[in-house]
């Protein structure tokens, strides 16, 4: 299910600007799972549920289309038998009424009219006779739907018995959004104090002698600064 409201959406997409897409599903387990919900959502398509047991009224297919498509199936069936002469009809030829039934009913019928006699559209002004009849309403009256979230005890009236219900899934983007609590950020660690000097043992210069190398002299300026610091007084004679 998840796989055909991607290609949905794929062959949607050129009227996603323009367009909100809406799916009638009935109420079958499947169709209110909330893997399902959620890849409506995330497809930008509105998913609406027919209340369980009531598709025969409400349902555009049920109502407007299988009456005429079977009607023009089982027709053209019978004239592919008669065109045989022998009765015997293939699989082929049943293929062919098929395509021509889907061409001429479902593709050849303009499904605005539909939707509108099924309370879908127009406000739900244009409510056919049939389901005012069934609703034990008279033409004129209006049906009042508040636009208020259902609760779970309405929800459970559209769908069948012992269904267990996700009012997350169901109308996640509806319900209001708890505040996220704002994450305390830590101050930057102080970077750790600098380590004690060492002592360094003391030099020869420190002992009286001459260090090795003394940086910027020329060696004969060192040969005379050693011998004006005299002789070491731990040197032998």
């Amino acid at each position: 299910m998840c796989h055909i409201i991607d290609l949905l959406k794929a062959a949607l997409q050129p009227y996603l600007s323009t367009h909100q897409p809406i799916l009638l599903m009935d109420a079958c387990r499947i169709h209110y799972h909330p893997r399902v919900f959620h890849s409506c959502y995330s497809a930008n398509i509105w998913p609406v549920v027919i209340p369980a047991r009531l598709t025969w009224l409400l349902q555009p297919c049920d109502t407007h289309a299988f009456l005429g498509y079977k009607a023009d199936l089982k027709t053209k069936y019978q004239i592919g038998r008669l065109n045989t002469g022998t009765g015997e009809f293939d699989t082929a030829g049943f293929l062919c009424c098929l395509y021509s039934t889907i061409r001429t009913i479902l593709q050849g019928t303009r499904w605005a009219t539909a939707f509108d006699c099924d309370g879908f559209g127009a406000n739900q002004a244009a409510l056919s006779t049939y389901i005012l009849r069934n609703l034990e309403l008279e033409v004129g009256d209006i049906v009042s739907v508040c636009a208020d979230l259902p609760s779970e005890e309405k929800l459970k009236l559209c769908l069948p018995k012992k269904a267990r219900i996700a009012m997350k899934s169901l109308l996640g983007p509806f319900l209001p959004r708890r505040p996220v609590a704002k994450r305390l950020v830590r101050p930057a660690a102080m970077p750790p104090p600098p380590k004690a000097a060492i002592d360094l043992p003391p030099t020869l210069s420190d002992r009286g002698q001459p260090p090795p190398l003394m940086l910027g002299r020329t060696r004969a300026q060192h040969k005379a600064a050693s011998a004006s610091a005299g002789p070491s007084p731990r040197s032998g004679p």
